[in-house]
Parts: structure tokens; C-alpha cells; sequence
């Protein structure tokens, strides 16, 4: 498939956007001389952030000076700033959004005769540890109230958790508080324990609550994998029909989607848990590693 081939890859910093792309779309047998850079996107179906690193090669002046003054603002005691990176990865028409978050860290210096520029950021990481609630929500308050003001503090939307815990959507029947309800603590801790005690799990992905039940995946079409279409090697097993795997770099190997493997040592559908997007844009490196469920 064409489309696995010609290297394609957009870095945005905040509205800063640094293209790092290594063909011409009008030429794809033509090479460009390009940035080289490096990246790792590491997304997992728990409710830890996921988390993204970059290493940028010689960036001109103007953008190494833009993201050194984004870094001191970030090195600001109680600085509220907040600077956002999007990730989009893949092939010349057909680049795909790996990665979104907010900046936590970034580096800038000299290495023999290189500028190396490195960032690394978490999706919604930042709000995760220091987000709070302190409210008292009244008679007949509604869970997804709770929810949505969870989600809020946390700076993140509601995602498919909207549809989850609309009225009658909720397990066993819970809705609303009839005499009321204190919340205090962790923003995190809070959302964690209304949504576990329903039976789901959590996660925020792109900036969304992602919520999903044990056995539930993501409604959107099943990426399928063949040695023809970026299945590399044979998967491995693991524990309880787990599957360990790798593929050519594809944007659709999310946590929550179906994946339908078929090869010849393997036929089957999986809900990926775990995925890591790793590519070098001077390099061999243009993949994604993931770990998936038997569905």
C-alpha cells in the first residue's frame, strides 16, 4: 500500500507548527531535505497520562528562542500557562494525530556540533496532579454533574463518557443523589471513584474522558492488519489471550479500538490496551508496538 511509504510528520507547539516532512506531496519520489527528528507517543487504556517525548535536530534560531521562552514560562513558580503539543504522524497524505497535551518540560542545547531541542509533554498530566474539587452539589444532583465537573478541573472533555452516564445509561440503575452530595479532594481520585464504582474504566485520550467496560471497545471501524497492510513479524502471546504486536506507524492503533489481526500464525480480533508510536525521521524507526485483549 502506498500510503505506508513517504514519511510524513507535523509537529505543533502551541500555534507554533514545525513541519518535519521528508517527501514532497507533489513529488513523492523526490526527497526533501528535512529536519531530523525523533519521537516516542506512549497511550495506554489505564488512567495514567499518556505521555509523549521529541527531540528536534537544528531548529533555526527563531524557533529555538520561541521555545526557550515558552520553557521559562513553564519554569515560572504557580504559573497557570498553559502550552499545548499535537502530534501527527504517518505517511504523505494519510498523516494522522498520535499525540495531544499540554508541555511539561523543554530543553534546549548545544551537543558537539548539534542544537538539540527536547520536549516532552502529557495529556492532561498537568491538571492530573493538581486539580481539585471542593463543592457541595444539591437535591437531585446527577452523576454526570459530578462527572462534568471533574472534568473540568481537569481540563478535559467529556468524550464518550457523556453517552455513558446519561439518564438510565448508568450501572445499576444509580442516576441522581436525592438528598445531595460533598465533594473534596483529587479531581483524578474523584472522577476514579464514580466511574470504577459503575464498573468502568478510564482514561483521557486527545484531551477526552474515555470510559469503557470490561469488555467494550471503541465504535469505530476495526483497523485490520495483514503482512500486506503494516503487520511486521508474527504477534506474541501473552498472559490470558493478550497479543503483543507491531505494525508499520499507524495513527489508528489507539487504546479502546478493535484491531483484526489476520496472518497466518493468527486470526482474530483484538481491543488494543496499550500502544507506543516511535519514529526517527533519519531513521529505521516508523512504528507502533502495541499490546491488545482477546475480544
Amino acid at each position: 500500500m502506498s500510503v505506508l511509504f513517504n514519511r510524513d510528520l507535523l509537529l505543533t507547539v502551541g500555534a507554533l507548527s514545525i513541519p518535519l516532512q521528508m517527501s514532497d506531496p507533489l513529488q513523492p519520489d523526490k526527497p526533501q531535505v528535512s529536519l531530523h527528528a525523533a519521537f516516542s507517543v506512549n497511550r495506554t487504556s489505564n488512567k495514567d497520562p499518556n505521555t509523549a517525548s521529541v527531540t528536534v535536530y537544528n531548529l533555526n534560531p527563531t524557533n529555538r528562542a520561541l521555545l526557550k521562552q515558552g520553557a521559562d514560562m513553564l519554569a515560572t513558580p504557580k504559573t497557570a500557562w498553559n502550552w499545548p503539543l499535537l502530534i501527527e504522524a504517518g505517511y504523505v497524505g494519510n498523516r494522522m494525530q498520535i499525540f495531544s497535551g499540554d508541555i511539561r518540560r523543554v530543553e534546549v542545547g548545544k551537543q558537539a556540533v548539534d542544537w538539540v531541542t527536547t520536549i516532552e509533554a502529557d495529556d492532561g498530566g498537568r491538571a492530573y496532579v493538581g486539580a481539585r474539587l471542593n463543592t457541595y452539589f444539591g437535591p437531585g444532583t446527577t452523576v454526570r454533574q459530578i462527572l462534568q465537573a471533574a472534568a473540568d478541573a481537569l481540563g478535559v472533555g467529556l468524550g464518550n463518557s457523556a453517552a455513558k452516564f446519561a439518564a438510565g445509561n448508568f450501572r445499576k440503575g444509580f442516576v441522581n443523589f436525592k438528598k445531595g452530595v460533598a465533594v473534596h479532594g483529587a479531581a483524578s481520585k474523584i472522577l476514579d471513584k464514580y466511574v470504577t464504582s459503575a464498573g468502568y474504566a478510564w482514561s483521557i485520550q486527545d484531551g477526552q474522558l474515555q470510559v469503557l467496560g470490561p469488555n467494550e471497545s471503541l465504535l469505530d471501524i476495526a483497523v485490520v492488519l495483514t503482512p500486506t497492510t503494516g503487520l511486521i513479524g508474527t504477534p506474541s502471546h501473552g498472559e490470558k489471550g493478550a497479543i503483543n504486536a507491531v505494525s508499520l506507524l499507524n495513527g489508528e492503533i489507539k487504546p479502546g479500538r478493535v484491531i483484526d489481526i489476520q496472518c497466518r500464525s493468527l486470526t482474530g480480533r483484538y481491543r488494543a490496551t496499550a500502544v507506543t508510536h516511535s519514529g526517527d525521521t533519519q531513521g529505521s524507526d516508523w512504528y507502533s508496538s502495541f499490546e491488545a485483549e482477546e475480544l
